[in-house]
């Protein structure tokens, strides 16, 4: 694993911080899906989202960090969420919303990036795909801004494709490059 690309995505606390400190100490780049950390399950079965303290040391862990809006510890849009979570994140921090697209902190800046436009069909694993695609291409040495959209551009031909192959490198960095046309700089957290 020395030297390797990490990628920790817990559904449910599979992975604890410890692992998360060891799986660091070890990894060239590091990559978090934030969900299993903050998943939890009330009296009444209902799944919820809790931002522990143990979540922000995972935040502070990862080259490249990834949560949905709908897991977000506060209320508001993409880029509130980045600019709440901007003083635990050391990498890039991804802040997805489906078909609206996702907000990208990298650097200290706010990058909107659009999704694929006209994309319909089962969204399920598009957050692992975005998080997969965009940190490879990291670990690569890709720039993070087209890194983030190679991921978006992948995650959205998944969801339009029934079955394998979703995509190929071609045509995620054909995409990318028409997605990066329409990201916008939102300023500095």
């Amino acid at each position: 694993m020395r030297g390797s690309l990490a990628i920790v995505n817990p559904v449910f606390k599979e992975v604890g911080i410890e692992g998360v400190k060891l799986i660091r100490s070890l990894a060239k780049t590091l990559a978090i899906d934030v969900q299993g950390f903050v998943r939890v399950v009330k009296d009444d079965g209902l799944v919820t989202y809790e931002w522990g303290d143990e979540v922000k040391e995972v935040l502070e862990s990862g080259d490249l960090l990834h949560t949905d809006l709908s897991e977000a510890p506060v209320n508001g849009g993409m880029a509130s969420v980045a600019r709440k979570l901007s003083k635990y994140v050391n990498g890039v921090l991804t802040v997805s919303n489906g078909e609206a697209g996702l907000v990208a902190l990298i650097d200290g800046r706010l990058y909107y990036v659009p999704a694929l436009p006209g994309i319909r069909g089962d969204s399920t694993g598009t957050g692992d795909i975005l998080l997969a695609i965009s940190s490879l291409a990291i670990h690569e040495g890709v720039e993070p801004l087209k890194a983030v959209a190679m991921g978006a551009a992948a995650a959205g031909l998944k969801v339009s494709r029934f079955g394998h192959p979703w995509f190929s490198r071609h045509e995620v960095e054909v995409l990318a490059n028409k997605i990066l046309r329409g990201v916008k700089c939102l300023g500095s957290v």
